[in-house]
């Protein structure tokens, strides 16, 4: 059987139907992973909101995830959609340093 993706992710949907101390271990798992994320994002010093941040990515992992799932074969991409988001991030970084300096945009 060919599984894509990530398990705790998939199994979002299953989650009502797993006794109680099951979904804890998941919850708990979930809680974790944000909490070393937020570590890693805020040793980075960002000039974003860490918690942004955080949600951000988590929301772009889940539909990575999701898009693994969902699309039959071999996936087109997902190394570069991890990029093109990254590169995303920092350009949008590099927008709020130049506008904490500059100030908004004037048209």
């Amino acid at each position: 059987m060919d599984q894509r993706g990530c398990f705790s992710v998939n199994s979002m949907s299953e989650l009502d139907g797993l006794p109680a101390e099951a979904r804890k271990v998941i919850a708990d798992g979930r809680a974790k992973l944000n909490r070393l994320l937020r570590a890693n994002i805020a040793f980075e010093r960002p000039k974003m909101d860490v918690n942004s941040l955080c949600e951000l990515i988590s929301a772009f992992f889940s539909g990575i995830c999701i898009e693994a799932n969902l699309s039959p074969g071999p996936q087109a991409g997902p190394v570069e959609k991890i990029r093109d988001f990254m590169q995303m991030l920092r350009g949008a970084q590099e927008a709020r340093r130049t506008w904490e300096i500059e100030g908004p945009l004037m048209i």
